[in-house]
């Protein structure tokens, strides 16, 4: 039997267990936030197995999103104290500065994605399998904050499960521009596909208050 390739969820739920890394403690602020999100995306699964409206689904996705993104925030703001509190410590202003820049670069970084992303699917890809991928990673993300694994480890799994959830708007988006140029095309109103198209990418699109 062909062993099957580990992907990078694979590699965070493995190091996560080996107990890699000690800079980060833990947050059960951010447990709550990360369950929160697993919890959005089990919702999702259930809208799309409903075939709920396109623009109901991106606004669960983008608050998602929303919530990843607020995950490493609070990890950033965190991890600023440590830095601050270590350069106090050892008077070197300028590791404290270099260790702080490299988690911020972690977490804009975009994280490795699980799949080769692209303009279209790749094969086998659909929005289950991505929306599982992120419920397996942002599990795989608790492991290492209870491992109290290395801040940059964190962030750049975080990043990557917020491109999971991007990629997810993306496809559900392409799917949505097929049908409205498919009833605008029957109706030859190009206006009303138009606009409905842009109101499902302003939903898309929609930051949390």
């Amino acid at each position: 039997m062909k062993k099957k390739k580990k992907t990078k969820v694979d590699e965070a739920i493995t190091a996560a267990a080996n107990g890699a890394g000690k800079t980060y403690p833990i947050n059960e602020a951010l447990h709550r936030r990360l369950n929160k999100v697993i919890g959005q995306c089990n919702g999702i699964l259930r809208m799309l197995g409903r075939k709920a409206q396109c623009e109901d689904v991106l606004l669960q996705v983008s608050a998602a999103k929303n919530a990843l993104h607020r995950v490493g925030q609070l990890i950033l703001e965190s991890y600023l104290r440590t830095c601050f509190e270590d350069g106090v410590k050892t008077k070197d202003v300028g590791s404290a500065t270099q260790r702080y820049t490299c988690a911020i670069d972690c977490f804009c970084r975009g994280g490795d994605p699980i799949a080769k992303d692209g303009c279209a699917p790749t094969d086998g890809e659909t929005l289950e399998t991505r929306l599982d991928e992120t419920i397996k990673l942002c599990n795989a993300i608790i492991l290492l904050i209870d491992r109290q694994t290395q801040c940059e480890d964190i962030l750049l799994q975080v990043s990557a499960a917020k491109n999971l959830l991007h990629r997810v708007g993306q496809l559900i988006l392409e799917g949505h521009l097929k049908t409205c140029l498919e009833k605008g095309i029957k109706s030859e109103d190009a206006e009303d596909a138009i606009r409905r198209y842009d109101r499902a990418i302003e939903y898309f699109c929609r930051q949390s208050k």
